[in-house]
């Protein structure tokens, strides 16, 4: 029997996957708390058909249950589609890589 597909997984920094619900719920509940998310290159956009690939470096100050919180800098990448032409676009998969050191 064939399961259907997640609608959305967050890779973290720690390389651990939160589905959506479990990202969603977490931000809600305070147990993710950012406190800044902030683009800090160019967003690069690539586009075929029904499919868009944004990758961009930012930097992101969070405490995750309770933890200290702390500054990243991270490269992302992030995936995109969408259904039918015209149709609203939805993040599938996101991906954030820590970037050590300077």
């Amino acid at each position: 029997m064939q399961q259907t597909p997640p609608d959305f997984e967050l890779v973290h920094p720690s390389g651990g996957v939160w589905s959506k619900e479990h990202y969603l719920g977490g931000i809600a509940s305070g147990d993710i708390n950012y406190r800044r998310f902030e683009a800090v290159s160019g967003i690069d956009v690539m586009v075929d058909g029904s499919l868009a690939v944004l990758r961009y470096r930012s930097l992101i100050d969070i405490a995750v249950q309770g933890q200290t919180p702390g500054l990243l800098e991270c490269w992302h990448l992030d995936c995109y589609r969408r259904d039918r032409h015209g149709g609203p676009w939805r993040v599938r998969w996101s991906q954030a890589t820590a970037i050590d050191g300077p």
